[in-house]
């Protein structure tokens, strides 16, 4: 293939020059921190799960179940390391089949 196949696009593939970390950190684009768990919080999480199934229907555990479950971690965690614990959280990191 020819080198000069992409000379006249915008779209090639090869560097246009160096990018300065500095403008890709100023890129507006930033993460949350991690949520980082302990042990015990852990164990929370999973205790109240177990004590919610049965409540939990055929199709799996609902939103209010893991936002309740985030209050009840909170409540007993109020200082928590990293991203806030969430439903949301929750959910994404129970897989579909619970």
């Amino acid at each position: 293939m020819s080198d000069k196949s992409s000379s006249g696009s915008s779209h090639s593939l090869r560097s246009r020059g160096t990018i300065g970390v500095s403008s890709v950190a100023a890129g507006g684009t930033t993460r949350k921190p991690p949520a980082v768990w302990t042990k015990a919080e852990e164990t929370t999480f999973l205790e109240f799960l177990v004590l919610a199934f049965p409540s939990s229907g055929d199709g799996g555990f609902k939103m209010p179940t893991f936002n309740q479950a985030s209050i009840n971690l909170n409540e007993k965690y109020p200082h928590q390391r990293g991203a806030e614990k969430t439903g949301i959280v929750f959910k994404e990191i129970i897989p579909e089949c619970c």
